[in-house]
């Protein structure tokens, strides 16, 4: 029998959920009666040059294949929810630019030879409504987000609407996440188990965003 787009998400959503959760709940007790947090706080410079230099690390990263939950989690830890979001999710775009700039300049003969169906795709999908249908895409917890950024960008899907759909798509997990990552600093189960349910939440309403999306490219 074959499995709808929306109940392949949720299952991944689902199984991701739980595996977050087992995470948290094995750092909670632990994080709380250590030093953790200082010696990772330790390999920062202090003040603005070290959020500038967690900021190029987490671009650099996210612009090879860094999952940008994980730069949120990171920077809801180091720093404060709003401000780590906001942070983690300036990173994610930038990284992204950096992504879409290089395959374009680089690697277009080669995506182009190993993924013609997908490229063709994508290409048609963001042909219209690129923003709306970026915004979307971003909300999904699946699929990877360098394959998408590398064909968008061989694609050469318009680039303002791009970024912009993908900056405010980012915002909703790296809010969630960042929530995650401040409250393991905090060692607050309550802000854990609100940010894990509004993770799911979150991920089956853009489920079911998805697949009423017409024409929409397979998730990669």
């Amino acid at each position: 029998m074959k499995i709808s787009t929306t109940k392949k998400l949720a299952l991944i959503t689902t199984l991701f959920g739980i595996l977050i959760g087992l995470s948290l709940w094995l750092s909670y007790n632990s994080l709380n009666h250590s030093s953790f947090y200082q010696d990772a706080l330790a390999l920062l410079p202090s003040g603005g040059l070290g959020i500038a230099t967690l900021f190029i690390i987490l671009a650099f990263a996210t612009s090879v294949g860094l999952p940008r939950q994980v730069a949120a989690f990171a920077c809801g830890f180091v720093l404060e929810i709003t401000t780590g979001a906001l942070l983690a999710t300036a990173a994610a775009l930038s990284g992204c630019l950096l992504t879409l700039l290089t395959s374009r300049a680089l690697l277009t003969g080669i995506v182009t030879k190993k993924y013609p169906k997908a490229l063709t795709s994508l290409a048609q999908f963001f042909s219209h409504d690129t923003f709306t249908k970026t915004l979307i895409i971003r909300f999904l917890p699946a699929g990877s987000n360098l394959l998408t950024n590398i064909l968008a960008g061989v694609a050469k899907v318009p680039l303002t609407p791009y970024l912009l759909g993908s900056g405010i798509g980012f915002l909703p997990q790296m809010f969630i996440f960042s929530m995650m990552g401040n409250g393991v600093k905090l060692a607050d189960k309550q802000q854990l188990l609100i940010s894990i349910s509004l993770f799911l939440v979150a991920a089956i309403l853009s489920a079911y965003l998805y697949k009423r999306t017409p024409n929409k490219p397979q998730l990669t």
